[in-house]
């Protein structure tokens, strides 16, 4: 019989080892995964600075080199209401489109729609 006790007890002992190893490649993986995500996070840091730095020289640059015409306006002011114009603008066209839409052209499904109305209302 102690020759079955010290079998079990190598079987024990293989079965740790093979667990360990397997944990160590786990580990491994993991290690890789780690180091690859912290290169990625200091990528997007440096980015990240690098784009600040950017957005702050611009706006510096945009506050000095802004001139000023006749009225005093800046050219960004400018620019801006030229922006808000064309929004009005372009929302005025929408409006009339839709306008003309409802107006010119009878849609089938506007139809079927007031007609299924009609009926849920006529048998509610």
């Amino acid at each position: 019989m102690p020759g079955l006790t010290t079998r079990n007890g190598l079987k024990k002992i293989e079965n740790q080892k093979k667990a360990i190893e397997k944990k160590d490649k786990e580990i491994e993986t993991l290690t890789k995964q780690n180091t690859g995500m912290r290169d990625t996070i200091e990528r997007l840091d440096r980015e990240k600075l690098l784009l600040n730095t950017k957005l702050r020289n611009a706006l510096k640059l945009n506050s000095k080199a802004s001139n000023t015409n006749p009225k005093g306006y800046t050219d960004t002011q400018i620019y801006t209401q030229e922006l808000k114009r064309r929004i009005f603008d372009l929302e005025e066209e929408n409006a009339t489109m839709k306008h003309d839409m409802t107006r010119d052209i009878k849609h089938p499904v506007a139809e079927r729609d007031s007609t299924i109305d009609g009926i849920e209302t006529h048998y509610i």
